[in-house]
């Protein structure tokens, strides 16, 4: 019986041969969402403790605006009025904006992401793209 992988076959064949399998394209340099260029330097976090922060920042400000928004929007749904809702938008809207702008922040922060966006060069700032955000 014979117990050899075909992974195992492959890479004797390449040594064998002296060749070794095609290297995968490098890929360009990248930025990190605040735009700065990744730095090797930097100490690794520890792992759990961004994990905390992350959560304890993400319930507290969610915390922060729920509690006005929804006395806000109930007010909104009682009193379906246009007087009601020109004053009452005005707050909803900056209490959403708020709470999108501090998860922002901290995210960039705590989390920078690094993006390696390739492919559609041609794109056009006057045209019209469909975004697939799979997450």
């Amino acid at each position: 019986m014979n117990s050899t992988s075909p992974s195992s076959a492959s890479s004797r064949r390449a040594s064998r041969t002296g060749s070794l399998p095609p290297q995968p394209p490098q890929p360009p340099e990248s930025v990190d969402t605040a735009g700065r260029q990744p730095s090797k330097a930097r100490p690794q976090r520890l792992a759990w403790l961004t994990g905390l922060l992350s959560a304890t920042l993400l319930v507290l400000n969610t915390l922060a605006c729920f509690v006005p928004i929804v006395p806000l929007a109930l007010l909104k749904l009682a009193v379906p009025t246009p007087a009601v809702r020109r004053r009452v938008d005005p707050w909803l809207n900056g209490i959403a904006t708020g709470w999108v702008s501090r998860n922002t922040r901290w995210i960039a922060r705590l989390q920078p992401q690094i993006w390696d966006v390739q492919g559609n060069t041609g794109s056009r700032l006057d045209d019209w793209y469909l975004v697939n955000c799979n997450h």
